[in-house]
């Protein structure tokens, strides 16, 4: 069995017990700590390891199970199923090379489209005057069955007068925007993590309070005007980020990759981002 120190779970914290090593063991499994096949311990080994008693590592190990990520063998203790994928490619991709990448991997399901005011920080970001209207559209994205990321996007009606949601279901956004002529110029990201709240619970089939990966991405066109505000939540064991940046600052190339199995703060740090790829 593989020991970790400082194994010991919280109490009092508002989590319970059984919860927080549900939490613990899935990280392990899904970034590689545990190999496929690996055996993690016995109920008796667990409990030790983790300060609890065994009905907690039972519960726990009932909804890993559940999840798909473990097995138990009849005498023998509880091992990580040898079908769990924990590969992480290499990130070699440009931005618009992701995007692609994304929309072929994945389906689109639009579950919201329409043209109203936006949130005052937003229509800020995208330079769009107080009361004037933008177009919101809701989606998403999925891998097979399996929900893996939601998209909440914004545009200046200039460019979303153009769109419905019968075009969005057969074309990915970045495409329908070239289209119209833009030009994509930088990316200014902001990257946050949240608890699942009961919506996106319901729409990412998750457990309410499930941390969620949330990426906030402000995209400027060549003439440095925003053409898209985009918030992108996702679940981190069927969705990471990996991203390529080269360590010589002059170069400037950034490279990120989707893999799947906000305020101000943004335009502040555009003006810190101006040079390089826009990713």
């Amino acid at each position: 069995m593989q020991t970790v120190s400082s194994s010991a779970l919280v109490r009092g914290n508002g989590t319970s017990l059984h919860r927080q090593l549900f939490m613990t063991l899935r990280d392990r499994i899904l970034r590689g700590a545990y190999a496929p096949g690996q055996i993690i311990g016995t109920e008796g080994d667990l409990s030790q390891q983790y300060g609890v008693s065994r009905i907690t590592v039972r519960r726990a190990v009932m909804d890993l199970k559940a999840e798909g990520l473990l097995e138990s063998k009849q005498g023998q203790g509880v091992y990580v199923r040898n079908d769990v994928c924990v590969v992480r490619p290499s990130a070699t991709l440009s931005f618009l090379e992701s995007l692609r990448t994304v929309a072929d991997e994945t389906s689109v399901r639009v579950l919201s489209f329409e043209r109203c005011t936006p949130p005052a920080d937003i229509a800020m970001q995208l330079n769009i005057d107080s009361g004037a209207g933008a177009t919101h559209t809701l989606r998403l994205r999925a891998l097979g069955e399996v929900p893996v990321m939601v998209l909440d996007t914004w545009l200046p009606d200039r460019l979303g007068k153009k769109l419905n949601a019968r075009v969005l279901r057969k074309a990915p956004l970045h495409e329908l925007l070239m289209k119209q002529g833009v030009r994509f110029g930088r990316v200014v990201e902001e990257f946050t993590a949240i608890g699942a709240d009961p919506d996106l619970a319901g729409t990412l089939h998750c457990g309410v309070g499930i941390p969620l990966i949330r990426m906030t991405r402000l995209i400027y066109d060549t003439d440095h005007q925003p053409v898209q505000h985009l918030t992108l939540t996702m679940l981190p064991e069927r969705s990471r980020i990996l991203t390529d940046a080269s360590i010589d600052t002059n170069e400037g190339v950034h490279r990120r990759y989707f893999v799947h199995g906000a305020g101000d703060r943004l335009d502040s740090e555009a003006q810190a981002h101006s040079g390089g790829e826009p990713v």
